[in-house]
């Protein structure tokens, strides 16, 4: 078994169990909320879960089936045999695509009104009122975070490698050099250059896109028939907090993948200070990653 794909299996392992506790969490409700919740809507919640954990499943085969054609789909532009491991580093961001997509279909399902008279409170309802603040700035953080980098390191790689020029001035490469007039080139990688920038930016873009549709179809669904109000709102907020809080750890764990391997390239041309700074900053978005996970879950 490749190391690729022990890690993609590992990382499936960790994504299900958190998966697990993500789509089978419910709202809390009163006993009239539970007797409105017992049947039609309690279903659709149930197949909604079923089918973003399947999609999850099937995204992720998927990648590791078509892991040699993305390499050689891209490999024209990038290099002779197309960036490393790249189905790897699209996995965190095709899994959330997968996820909104069935969140965005199930919005779109809920169960409608059916009585012959229908009623329906007037109130209003924004896109803030569902989808917290400040999940919503962390997962753009994350975004703008991932674009940033992969625009910087699209534009300093070479065939998805880092490489750097060094002399027999640099106390660094005293070893490599054989005078104080030798001058050499050192390179690194992989080091995510557009083979990787390009696929990753155009997957987060859609990413971003169906959140955004998902989160509008949260605001203007009609009400679930049966639910009071203020419980009908705890579902759209659950939705909104649900599918905010896997696209922000999509984004999250894609950034910090890609600043680990931007470190490991650091380190490997002897930029060992530049390179722990940037290894320390892939651990705090990874851990301010999966804590924002855990509130995006517990929190009513």
């Amino acid at each position: 078994m490749s190391i690729e794909l022990l890690l993609v299996l590992l990382a499936f392992v960790g994504l299900g169990a958190v998966a697990s506790r993500v789509f089978t969490r419910t709202v809390l409700l009163t006993d009239a909320g539970q007797a409105a919740l017992l049947s039609p809507a309690a279903d659709h919640g149930r197949r909604r879960a079923a089918v973003a954990f399947a999609g999850a499943a099937a995204v992720t085969g998927i990648l590791l089936l078509a892991g040699p054609w993305l390499a050689h789909a891209v490999a024209g532009r990038v290099g002779p045999t197309g960036p490393t491991g790249l189905s790897l580093a699209l996995t965190p961001l095709a899994i959330g695509v997968a996820h909104a997509g069935v969140f965005l279909a199930a919005e779109r399902t809920w169960p409608r009104p059916a009585a012959p008279v229908r009623e329906a409170t007037l109130r209003p309802r924004s896109y803030t009122r569902f989808a917290p603040r400040w999940l919503a700035a962390i997962a753009c953080a994350w975004a703008v975070g991932l674009a940033v980098t992969l625009a910087w390191t699209g534009t300093v790689a070479t065939d998805n490698q880092l490489q750097v020029g060094y002399d027999g001035s640099d106390p660094r490469w005293a070893d490599q050099v054989t005078g104080p007039a030798d001058f050499g080139w050192a390179a690194a990688g992989p080091f995510p250059g557009w083979g990787y920038g390009v696929p990753t930016l155009t997957l987060a873009a859609a990413l971003a896109v169906l959140v955004w549709l998902t989160l509008r179809e949260v605001q203007r669904r009609p009400a679930v028939p049966g639910l009071e109000g203020a419980l009908d709102d705890d579902l759209r907020r659950t939705s909104a907090r649900q599918v905010l809080g896997v696209a922000q750890a999509a984004l999250g764990v894609t950034l910090a993948g890609n600043l680990f391997f931007v470190s490991s390239a650091l380190r490997g041309v002897r930029l060992a200070s530049e390179g722990v700074a940037v290894l320390v900053l892939a651990i705090a978005v990874a851990a301010t990653t999966l804590t924002v996970l855990g509130l995006a879950i517990r929190r009513r």
